[in-house]
């Protein structure tokens, strides 16, 4: 159906792909309010951010209270819910909700559904410790997430593919570029296996983190080449005035100056090296003229 798609869709990183497919299903069903939750946060993923925020919020609220039912369709409200509280850095909520998540009985979806949300509420929680600065419960999250979903996909799979980008942002944080690049270069080299995935924010996302790989390594080429890469992708999905592009953008003017540091700092070492020689030559000269 045009829901399922358009959920894959948004799962994905494929926003206005998932924008026109629900929208075909809101003909079919106007009111409801899973449809137009769907359709409120990828408006609201592109860029759309005050009303649409505001309609997610609105959507879900409605539905707070129907959760008991605990199937399928109450599992997707939780992970809507915890990562709308992590887009506004609510992470006590996004955490509750991802708990909730892992909470499911299994007996009320499909096994194959049961241990991708629970996959999904490792990833969620990793996300919400990651941006608390916790961690070493990111990590632990972070990881059981990845071991979770290489064992429901396959290792290194597609599907595995935002969890090593994940992984690998978790070593970057931790100053560990060299532990981070492997994460990196599976999730990158899994996406552009299909030619559609190079138009997704997960891709962007990770080619943006392996260029702060390179910017650490100080090679300016691969770092450059992986920024202009990262804004390809993202401006598929975005609009040019999207927070992500302008951090990427702003990232590329700050290495500029982080780039040309050691050069700057050899120059510096020189001509202390060279003033200090002269200091010497003159001192040199005094003693041997005052000499008796």
């Amino acid at each position: 159906s045009y829901w399922y798609r358009a959920h894959l869709y948004y799962d994905i990183g494929l926003y206005n792909q998932a924008i026109a497919d629900i929208e075909q299903s809101q003909k079919i069903l106007p009111d409801n309010v899973l449809v137009k939750t769907v359709i409120a946060k990828s408006l609201y993923k592109i860029g759309q951010t005050k009303d649409k925020f505001d309609e997610i919020t609105f959507c879900l609220n409605e539905r707070k209270d129907d959760f008991s039912d605990q199937g399928l369709e109450y599992a997707q409200y939780y992970v809507i819910f915890s990562e709308i509280y992590l887009i506004q850095q609510d992470y006590v909520q996004a955490h509750d909700y991802a708990t909730k998540l892992s909470y499911i009985p299994k007996s009320k979806m499909p096994e194959l559904k049961y241990h991708e949300h629970y996959a999904e509420a490792h990833y969620l929680h990793g996300q919400a410790y990651l941006k608390e600065n916790k961690l070493t419960e990111a990590f632990q999250e972070l990881e059981n997430g990845l071991n979770q979903a290489n064992k429901i996909y396959g290792k290194d799979t597609i599907y595995c593919s935002k969890h090593n980008t994940a992984m690998g942002e978790y070593y970057l944080v931790q100053n560990e570029p060299l532990r981070a690049k492997p994460y990196l270069e599976r999730s990158i080299k899994a996406l552009e296996s299909q030619q559609t995935m190079l138009q997704t924010e997960l891709y962007g996302d990770a080619l943006f983190l392996m260029a702060q790989y390179h910017l650490q390594q100080n090679e300016k080429t691969q770092y450059k080449e992986k920024c202009e890469k990262s804004l390809d992708a993202y401006r598929h999905q975005f609009s040019e005035t999207h927070h992500k592009i302008n951090e990427v953008i702003a990232h590329m003017k700050l290495s500029l100056i982080h780039i040309s540091e050691p050069t700057r700092q050899a120059e510096i070492s020189y001509a202390v090296f060279c003033l200090k020689k002269k200091k010497n030559k003159k001192t040199k000269t005094n003693d041997t003229y005052t000499q008796p």
